[in-house]
């Protein structure tokens, strides 16, 4: 690190005890040390960071001061879909079933959801997790579905069904939403 004043020490310590954010404290913290004399190699294994990330932050301090520090914007694919698609996709999802978008299955999943979002806005996602994000965004938890009675009879399936479908017209109409 360049030879820093005693007034900038006096800052970077006065940075350290007052910064809320813990990634950015962490890295004064580790600064602060090696203003102090400390090895890099010490303040590297008391914070466990590569030399790589050490020498990144003295860099960037030293290049830009605190504002170095702060935490840059990660890359990814998360933002392929505009606000309004999203919210799209939202409606489209908690009103409608696969089978009615023309789509296989019943139930929404994670590839049906990639098939929908392809369709209506020609966007792939290279990672299934940003449809588990687009899942969480639109209000909903992924889940496996539990396992099935394979002895269970048709009927019995049929008419479990329709009493779901008829206790929630039921919840609909209670609610006002039918």
């Amino acid at each position: 690190m360049k030879n820093l004043s005693r007034e900038q020490v006096d800052f970077l310590e006065y940075a350290c005890k007052k910064e809320k954010n813990v990634r950015k404290k962490q890295r004064l913290q580790a600064l602060r040390l090696l203003t102090k004399g400390y090895k890099r190699k010490e303040v590297q294994e008391i914070f466990g960071i590569s030399k790589q990330a050490l020498g990144d932050w003295v860099t960037r301090y030293n290049k830009d001061g605190l504002e170095g520090l702060q935490d840059k914007p990660q890359p990814g694919n998360h933002h392929k879909l505009t606000l309004k698609q999203k919210q799209t996709i939202r409606r489209l999802i908690t009103t409608k079933t696969p089978e009615e978008l023309e789509l296989e299955g019943k139930y929404w999943n994670p590839r049906q959801l990639a098939r929908l979002v392809n369709k209506k806005f020609h966007v792939l996602y290279r990672s299934m997790d940003s449809y588990y994000r687009l899942f969480a965004f639109c209000g909903f938890t992924y889940h496996k579905p539990d396992r099935v009675n394979k002895r269970q009879t048709v009927a019995s399936k049929k008419a479990f069904e329709e009493k779901l479908k008829k206790e929630w017209r039921d919840i609909r109409k209670e609610l006002g939403l039918s």
